[in-house]
């Protein structure tokens, strides 16, 4: 039979030399293979070498014939033996497999009694012999695996026929003819003993698939091999036990983890099997992902297979089951033209002839996890469906536990991992330090690159991407890390166990992914542990600098940023990413505030901009912009609240801008100004918005949030949830709540009148006060010279002056007499200066170095006339001193 399939063999690819089987023998030969297939008594070395299987297991089928015995044995093959090893004899093996091999089962399936009557509906529908070819029937029933037309039986007994063809891919003719020099070539397998009875190697397949890549392996793979390959790559990721190089080292962890009632498993295999279908649907459910499950738990060997099983992924999400069953629409729907579009950017690339295979084959493996990661950006799409959603983010769970699941963020980052994430290792040893988690290693580079983008905020380059230490490719990667792990708490494990409680308690409503549960934790920050508040607050860090890994921001502005921010936005090599270092958030502030989009502009995303906003008040780290303006002010002015700041592991009410704040007031109401140019633009900016909206100064709206809801909620309703629509209202109720003398908290007075202040010096940082007097600014100070208080200074002359003062309309006249209370309620409560003050008065003082030598000379004359002169109190006797 094996001559003459042979020789057929070679009459199908017109080899002259054979001579042609004519048609009579072909039919004869179908007939003989039919025969062996439905009767297993023909084959004799079944009968000698599998007897006492056959009478354990499969004693009811004796009788039945029809196949039935040879599929009892098939199905004995898959189960999970209970003591770990083969109930059948090797020989029992072998027999088995050089019958399905004589028989050409893949070949023409047809010749199977079992399929023929278990998959009947389909090899009558899609698989219609006057449709597929005979020798494509095999595969046909195999890509309907997942069809809801596909009978369960029938879907069992090809799985018991898969578990021997993907042991030797041998049998699969298609498969292998268009391997076969790939197999000689890469494998060293011998072309020529496929025809023998002999099993083929059990890890042919797992070679040939990992020459894919052509950097991974000097050479590749053929296309028409890779077609094939990956048809069955995706046909053995439907059941464990198609991955021999995983079913083999992790029998024990099945039984013990995911197959508890084993020895059920084998006795059912002795009765009638009827729900053979409930049967592999139970397989399917506790192969693969229970071992996942539990992938912390497994023994080494079997813990490696199922990681290097599962490193594929990622390129191929339909390798993972659950995203195979459950995402076919969403990858049809969403990223059906990823590979296509990969193929037209390549194209569109001019490469020099001589460097083009090395080109392609670095850009195909760049972008070999786009499939996966368009899933990912699609997970919480409206369209996206809920099994879908759950089953990438489960395998996005499943890479935090070993950094090598996500190949191609391990390779872009080796050299980052090495250098800044390797564990201490001992010398005298040398054994190689135990893999990484993704968890560690994604926060390792976060500190990394946090510390990176501290440093480079200070250059002039830091708009350049190559201010930062982490590669680009790698830092692509970094982002999209960080933006998944922003996106849910269930994919920061750090967070999730620091901040656990605090979620239960604050944030039970709200749901674990979309960003919610990290944004909610920060609208409750001062309620939060030191050890959760610490987490949170270097996730904010992070976020202010690199704006890419804040997924709240991103997800909701994504199109305003689009529109009105395209300079911002860079989508080179196929992939959305944020210039490195540039600000976002006051791109998308001006775009929202401004009187030409504030219609237009989306609520959410202006709501989330104020929040981002609000957040840099919070503490001086948070605030890029302040740490690049106003360094050197920090040191010369602040350098105490710096130190005082920077010793706390969490925002603790930035003392550091409150310092530079008074600096830029007093030093304005004395005409001078000794901040730096930008830093005190940047003050000034601070001022105007917190001035218009109460939301963009946190630390007033907590101290002061239980005298706003008393005193001002009818202002509060007014300004909406973001304040933008507030234009100061609730800043000028607070003014005159404090004006009225009706707010006792001493820390919100305080607050109050030191943005009060403000005005006094600069008219223009009180957006209330300019829109209230711009007529009598334009018509009684249009030629005053704006700064140092200058303006404010001949509006107050002008109200004062009876000649002018008809030129102050009431309304004007009241925000004027408003603002004059509180500065004299200021001068009121403002102490006598401590000897800090004074000495910082002192030293800003131009004649400081005579204030000085006057001092000194006043104190050196009283000890040079106490020298001279002698006593000047009569002496007294000791007795009366002691009297």
């Amino acid at each position: 039979m094996l001559c003459l399939e042979a020789a057929k063999d070679a009459n199908n690819r017109g080899n002259s030399e054979k001579r042609a089987i004519s048609g009579p023998c072909f039919v004869k030969m179908r007939e003989i293979r039919k025969q062996l297939m439905e009767d297993y008594s023909l084959t004799p070395e079944i009968i000698v070498n599998c007897q006492e299987p056959i009478d354990r297991f499969c004693k009811n089928y004796k009788t039945r014939r029809q196949g039935k015995v040879l599929h009892c044995l098939l199905g004995v093959q898959r189960s999970i033996p209970i003591n770990l090893e083969s109930p059948f004899p090797e020989k029992c093996q072998h027999a088995i497999h050089n019958l399905l091999k004589i028989g050409e089962v893949v070949d023409d399936i047809r010749v199977d009694p079992v399929i023929r009557a278990a998959c009947a509906p389909i090899l009558a529908g899609q698989c219609n012999a006057a449709i597929v070819e005979s020798d494509r029937v095999y595969g046909c029933l195999m890509e309907a695996r997942r069809s809801p037309n596909m009978p369960e039986e029938c879907k069992y007994h090809l799985f018991e026929l898969e578990f021997i063809v993907s042991r030797d891919i041998t049998l699969d003719k298609n498969l292998f003819q268009a391997c076969a020099r790939d197999a000689e070539k890469l494998c060293h397998f011998s072309t020529g003993s496929w025809r023998k009875h002999s099993m083929g190697d059990q890890l042919l397949a797992n070679c040939l698939w990992s020459h894919r890549h052509p950097t991974a392996k000097p050479r590749a793979l053929s296309p028409s091999c890779l077609v094939e390959l990956s048809r069955l790559m995706l046909i053995r990721a439907s059941s464990i036990d198609l991955s021999p190089e995983v079913f083999q080292v992790c029998l024990a962890d099945l039984g013990r983890f995911c197959l508890p009632n084993s020895e059920k498993h084998v006795a059912r295999l002795e009765v009638d099997r009827r729900n053979d279908g409930d049967a592999e649907k139970a397989a399917e459910e506790q192969g693969m992902p229970c071992l996942e499950d539990h992938l912390g738990e497994l023994q080494a060997p079997c813990r490696e297979a199922v990681i290097n099983y599962a490193k594929d992924i990622e390129e191929e999400p339909d390798l993972d089951q659950r995203i195979a069953t459950a995402c076919v629409a969403a990858e049809d729907r969403f990223c059906s033209g990823i590979r296509q579009s990969v193929r037209n950017q390549l194209a569109s690339v001019e490469v020099p002839p001589a460097d083009r295979e090395a080109f392609l084959a670095e850009a195909q493996t760049s972008l070999r996890d786009a499939m996966f990661q368009c899933l990912v950006e699609h997970k919480n799409h409206p369209r996206m469906e809920p099994q879908c959603r759950s089953a990438v983010e489960h395998f996005q769970i499943i890479s935090l536990n070993d950094v090598r699941i996500s190949p191609g963020f391990y390779l872009d980052c080796q050299q980052a991992i090495k250098l800044y994430c390797q564990p201490p290792t001992d010398p005298a040893k040398v054994i190689e330090p135990m893999p990484q988690s993704k968890m560690e290693v994604v926060a390792c580079l976060s500190r990394k690159l946090l510390e990176f983008s501290l440093l480079s905020s200070t250059r002039e380059s830091s708009t350049a991407e190559n201010s930062t230490a982490i590669p680009p490719r790698c830092l692509r990667h970094l982002r999209f890390e960080l933006l998944s792990r922003a996106e849910s708490i269930r994919l920061d494990p750090e967070l999730d166990v620091a901040c656990h409680l605090e979620w239960k308690r604050y944030c039970g409503h709200v749901e674990s992914g979309q960003g919610e549960a990290i944004e909610c934790l920060r609208q409750h920050r001062r309620q939060l542990s030191p050890k959760c508040h610490t987490i949170v607050f270097n996730r904010d860090r992070l976020a202010t600098l690199d704006r890419n890994t804040d997924y709240k921001l991103l997800s909701l502005c994504e199109p305003m940023a689009h529109l009105h921010c395209p300079h911002l936005l860079d989508d080179r090599k196929g992939y959305r990413q944020l210039v490195f270092g540039t600000d976002l958030l006051d791109c998308l502030h001006a775009a929202s505030t401004s009187s030409a989009h504030v219609d237009t502009f989306d609520p959410q995303c202006r709501q989330v901009v104020v929040k981002r906003l609000r957040m840099q008040w919070m503490d001086f780290r948070l605030d890029a912009k302040l740490n690049k303006h106003c360094r050197m002010d920090m040191k010369v002015f602040c350098s105490e609240e710096v130190e005082s700041d920077s010793a706390s592991a969490f925002d603790q009410g930035n003392k550091v801008l409150t310092c530079l704040m008074k600096q830029y007031i007093a030093s304005s109401l004395k005409g001078r100004s000794p901040l730096t140019r930008p830093c005190a633009s940047h003050i000034r900016t601070l001022l105007i918005a917190a001035n218009l909206n109460h939301h963009m100064d946190p630390v007033l709206v907590e101290l002061c949030h239980g005298d706003l809801h008393t005193y001002c909620s009818e202002e509060l309703a007014l300004s909406g949830l973001d304040g933008d629509d507030a234009d100061g209202l609730v800043g000028e109720c607070l003014r005159r709540q404090v004006a009225l003398k009706r707010i006792h908290n001493a820390s919100c007075v305080n607050e109050v009148l030191n943005l009060n202040l403000a005005s006094h010096t600069d008219i223009d940082v009180d957006p209330v006060l300019v829109q209230d007097c711009a007529e009598a600014i334009k018509v009684a100070c249009d030629k005053v010279a704006p700064g140092n208080g200058r303006r404010m200074k001949c509006l107050l002359a002008a109200m004062d002056n009876p000649s002018l003062s008809e030129l102050i309309d009431a309304k004007c006249r009241r925000s004027l007499t408003l603002r004059q209370d509180l500065w004299a309620i200021s001068a009121k409560i403002s102490g006598a200066p401590d000897w800090r003050q004074l000495a910082a008065e002192l030293n800003a003082s131009t004649s400081r170095n005579f204030i000085f030598a006057v001092t000194c000379a006043v104190v050196g004359l009283i000890f040079i006339f106490g020298l001279l002169c002698g006593r000047v109190t009569r002496r007294v006797p000791v007795n009366m001193k002691e009297k």
